[in-house]
């Protein structure tokens, strides 16, 4: 019975393989198309990975040079900004040193225009002098009692104790109009005082030029002192008692 049994068992399990070889061979079949169409998409969400990392590397690289780019933009800003206000406070101190240069052009300006007034008013005063009749006394004695000067020292200091290149004494019988007549006179009578010759000397323009280095009117004449030193002469000039030789005697 008990083989009998196994032997019925064994029919069983062989039926039951029989019947079951044809569903396996399905299922394996259907497994096999499964994998055969899973492969597909597997690739495809691979690529698809690789496209996600793809953008997420351009996005990152995007963003990196949108804040590069950003930062380079704000630099270039700041550095006009810079520049302008460069500019500006350029213009400021041009304006500021423009404004002092045109101060001290108008100071000299206006120190000028008062010295020219002041020159003006005293040139005014000169032609009133010059053209103001004066009456000086004119010393008539014969110089006879008088000696030439025995040294240039000795004249130097006769210049240098009179006055007569600072104060003009008007007093008698004279008239001149030209002040240099008046202090040629003053000083003769001042050396004549002291036994001195002192002599007038007129001089022309052209000698005025040669002495001088000047000019005067081509009508004007100049009168100066003259005075003999020796074989020397000497001429001195009363207004500032300046003296130069001017010729030798034979």
């Amino acid at each position: 019975m008990k083989i009998l049994t196994n032997k019925i068992t064994t029919v069983i399990l062989c039926n039951l393989c029989l019947i079951m070889l044809p569903v396996i061979i399905v299922l394996a079949g259907n497994a096999t198309t499964a994998n055969g169409k899973l492969g597909p998409i597997a690739a495809e969400l691979e690529y698809t990975k690789g496209l996600l990392a793809y953008e997420i590397g351009m996005t990152e690289w995007y963003e990196a040079t949108q804040l590069a780019t950003h930062k380079q933009t704000s630099a270039t800003i700041q550095g006009l900004v810079d520049k302008v206000a460069a500019l500006e406070q350029g213009e400021v101190d041009a304006y500021n040193a423009s404004l002092v240069a045109v101060n001290q052009y108008t100071a000299a300006y206006n120190a000028l225009q008062s010295e020219r007034d002041y020159l003006a008013g005293k040139l005014a005063e000169a032609i009133t002098y010059a053209q103001t009749v004066r009456i000086v006394e004119v010393d008539k004695r014969i110089l006879v009692d008088t000696n030439d000067w025995v040294s240039l020292a000795e004249l130097e200091a006769f210049l240098d104790k009179d006055d007569t290149d600072e104060v003009l004494v008007f007093t008698a019988n004279a008239t001149f109009n030209s002040s240099c007549e008046d202090r040629a006179f003053q000083l003769r009578k001042r050396a004549f005082d002291i036994g001195k010759r002192l002599e007038i000397e007129v001089i022309t323009p052209a000698e005025y030029k040669k002495w001088y280095t000047d000019v005067i009117a081509s009508d004007k004449l100049h009168a100066i002192c003259k005075a003999i030193i020796g074989n020397e002469v000497w001429y001195v000039e009363p207004a500032d008692d300046r003296i130069w030789i001017g010729a030798y005697l034979d």
